[in-house]
């Protein structure tokens, strides 16, 4: 019997969702103003949101998660120590819009006012 230990390494908020990248390189949403029924379970003054849609993004730790707010956040940016960048299309998470293999991405940011985003890169770790 093995216990395998999950770590959420980047949260971010934008208005009424929440992603999380983790340290197994899923990201996950939740939408915090569900109602649905399969997604929301209220024991006694708690409510608990399950996920709505979560994808496998990478192939190790979420370094960088970032919601790109264009056309109502339909986008998401993430990177991981598996050196890949990459854009998300959240209605098609099979496979990516857009896939940058340069170093391990230590941090990064989307701008909001220039389309594009900014990372920093850790040149040491290979």
């Amino acid at each position: 019997n093995t216990q395998r230990l999950l770590y959420i390494v980047k949260i971010i908020y934008f208005f009424s969702t929440i992603a999380a990248g983790f340290s197994n390189g899923y990201i996950g949403l939740w939408r915090l103003t569900t109602i649905s029924p399969l997604l929301l379970n209220v024991r006694m003054n708690t409510k608990f949101i399950n996920v709505y849609q979560h994808f496998f993004a990478h192939y190790n730790a979420i370094t960088m998660i970032a919601f790109v707010p264009y056309d109502k956040s339909r986008f998401l940016a993430s990177a991981s120590v598996d050196k890949s960048y990459k854009f998300w299309d959240l209605e098609e998470t099979s496979a990516p819009q857009s896939y940058i293999k340069k170093g391990i991405v230590s941090n990064g940011a989307w701008m909001m006012n220039w389309p594009c985003a900014i990372l920093s890169f850790d040149d040491a770790l290979g």
